[in-house]
């Protein structure tokens, strides 16, 4: 039994506990499953979107680069042509001040450190490094890939590379908020663990619905269908692949650090 809050660890991972509750680890699973849901959902709105654009498409041979849509869409068009490829960056910061990796470790919603060899073992650090990747890998192929926006849309493409970075951010609240349902845990900036997740899930949800409303339009008035899609299909490939790989990381880490600590003797245990 917890004696203490400190002694609280996330319920979710009782599975790897001994002996193992096989009841609490059906449970597990299906909520793991469910986070693994909410953090695909960005890409699953967005080929929802890109189906409305398509159907919508008013794409000109000429070039629509100087319509104007209204000042919401064109203050997000600038900022995400602009600042496209930091904007992930500031929830990074955001969720280091408010709610840390260090925090979540110690809760046991992720593991004491990531195990990825090529990776700082610090989670903020390895968050930052694969985001910094994935960013730089998107900058050279936009760059080479920018003379054929006829049948790739390179802006679809940054997009899709800033929901990746966010996806690995929805999965680590979600963890934190179905880890935390019977808790509220440390009280810090006058909110509880649970409420500054939710804080965090709706700043970053909001930046979501921003990249999702400058896809619409940009694959409305700006590429053509094909161009669309064939960016579609290849952001979800690449930059799709590399955000689902991290989440599964951050499940198994949990399980790698519980597995890993050895038990206690018997004689110690009675």
């Amino acid at each position: 039994k917890i004696e203490s809050e400190e002694d609280w660890v996330c319920p979710q991972f009782e599975l790897f506990t001994f002996p193992p509750i096989i009841m609490e680890g059906q449970a597990t699973e299906s909520q793991v499953m469910k986070d693994f849901f909410y953090a695909q959902l960005p890409l699953v709105i967005l080929f929802f979107v890109l189906v409305a654009a398509s159907y919508n498409s008013q794409q000109s041979a000429l070039g629509n680069h100087h319509l104007y849509l209204g000042l919401v869409p064109h203050t997000v068009d600038v900022a995400v042509r602009h600042w496209g490829a930091v904007l992930p960056f500031f929830i990074l910061l955001l969720q280091h001040v408010v709610l840390s990796y260090d925090e979540l470790s110690k809760l046991g919603v992720i593991g004491k450190s990531q195990k990825i060899p090529c990776l700082p073992s610090n989670w903020a650090l390895g968050v930052f490094v694969l985001w910094f990747i994935l960013a730089f890998v998107r900058a050279v192929l936009f760059y080479n890939l920018r003379p054929i926006h006829l049948w790739f849309s390179d802006h679809l493409f940054l997009i899709e590379c800033v929901l990746a970075q966010l996806q690995t951010k929805l999965f680590v609240l979600h963890r934190t908020l179905a880890c935390m349902r019977d808790k509220q845990g440390e009280e810090k900036c006058c909110m509880s663990t649970r409420t500054r997740a939710w804080v965090l899930l709706g700043v970053t949800w909001v930046m979501v619905a921003a990249l999702l409303m400058e896809s619409y339009f940009t694959a409305t008035y700006f590429h053509s269908v094909f161009a669309d899609w064939t960016a579609y299909v290849s952001g979800v490939i690449l930059f799709g692949g590399c955000a689902f790989w991290w989440m599964w990381q951050v499940h198994t880490s949990r399980q790698d650090n519980a597995l890993s600590e050895p038990l206690e003797p018997e004689s110690n245990a009675k």
